[in-house]
């Protein structure tokens, strides 16, 4: 599925970006069904073979792993090309800890994860594979991104020159389109929840602020500083539009090397954002600027993407005219830089093992994960 709500319409076949309408409605409905009705999955972390560390957060960890069971089910079957043998798919399991996600009261942040993850379907959204919990943790399995985070690349080249920010830029807009039409606001949108593929190509990863809102509004104070929206700090209620903001944030950070809104202390950060006071560099081009002042616009009647034509006025915004979108969605280009998968893109990953417990924890806190 590619695309997104304001590119298609009831009376055309296709959209103006050459992505069939009826691709729309068979996300949504494809969504709806799983979201409404998660699958249920019978296994267990003594059923897989850790392989190596992968990363490490406020409460859990990431571990490649490989499932070391006969049969293996078939959501991670893999076949070998040359033999036809069926071996297992090597996975990266996120582990997380029941006792630490409730001290920092992320209960519902954690179900929603899983139970968004499951039900979503993109070429630039992480896959999911399976869950399962036990008494001290909550676990999902998700596809082995094996490129490393955008993070780590942009801090390595200091910055990136325009047609690089752009062609990842490009894979981010149509995934928050994806998100926007289910409904769902991601919140999170920073270079350390982007990770590269083999190919070169993006998959956004690390759902826990992911929130189904429709076409309400939350209220929750959450995501990263430096990339929050206006109106989450001002707590005056918000939408998809703080996605849209973060764009703007991660646009110019590629192509700056820093944030516009960065500071020491926490509470200027906050002040730049609420006057959405930033200075281009020199170096950007005229509608390269255009397009994140549109995009950081304090005014969300005026914000890229919140307006009547929705998320096709950052599509056809003039820095984005030479972008082939159904070709970025189907895969078509060739990446700007192709990791190189030989060597450990997750250097800085520390091994954790999972707590244990006798009894079950938080039991009817998660009951719903």
């Amino acid at each position: 599925m590619g695309g997104g709500p304001s590119s298609s319409s009831g009376s055309t076949s296709t959209s103006s970006e050459g992505i069939p309408s009826e691709c729309y409605k068979q996300a949504r409905e494809e969504f709806d069904s799983r979201y409404l009705t998660p699958a249920t999955f019978q296994i267990a972390y003594r059923d897989f073979q850790i392989i190596r560390p992968l990363g490490r957060g406020a409460f859990g960890s990431v571990k490649e792993v490989k499932y070391i069971r006969d049969p293996i089910p078939d959501y991670l079957q893999r076949t070998n090309s040359t033999d036809l043998t069926i071996t297992s798919t090597r996975v990266a399991l996120k582990i997380i800890n029941k006792t630490s996600a409730h001290k920092m009261k992320q209960e519902e942040h954690v179900v929603n994860e899983k139970r968004i993850l499951q039900a979503l379907n993109f070429p630039f959204i992480i896959r999911f594979y399976f869950s399962f919990k036990d008494n001290a943790n909550l676990y999902i399995g998700l596809e082995l991104i094996e490129g490393g985070e955008l993070f780590r690349h942009l801090r390595d080249s200091e910055r990136f020159d325009e047609k690089k920010a752009k062609f990842y830029a490009s894979q981010i807009i149509l995934a928050l389109e994806y998100l926007h039409l289910l409904g769902i606001v991601y919140r999170d949108l920073k270079p350390e929840n982007l990770l590269i593929d083999r190919y070169g190509y993006i998959k956004m990863c690390d759902f826990g602020f992911a929130k189904k809102i429709d076409r309400g509004k939350a209220y929750t104070l959450c995501g990263t500083p430096e990339f929050l929206a206006p109106e989450i700090i001002l707590g005056r209620g918000y939408n998809m539009g703080v996605d849209y903001w973060a764009l703007g944030v991660l646009i110019f950070e590629m192509n700056a090397g820093y944030s516009p809104f960065w500071d020491a202390d926490q509470q200027k950060i906050y002040h730049k954002i609420i006057n959405a006071k930033f200075r281009p560099r020199s170096s950007f081009t005229d509608h390269l600027t255009d397009v994140v002042r549109g995009l950081l616009q304090k005014d969300l009647t005026k914000r890229l993407g919140m307006m009547f034509n929705g998320v096709n006025d950052i599509k056809k915004h003039p820095w984005f005219r030479d972008i082939d979108w159904l070709h970025i969605f189907l895969k078509k280009l060739r990446a700007p830089w192709i990791p190189d998968i030989r060597i450990n893109n997750f250097p800085d990953a520390e091994d954790e093992e999972p707590a244990r417990s006798s009894v079950n924890l938080h039991e009817k806190e998660f009951s719903d994960f």
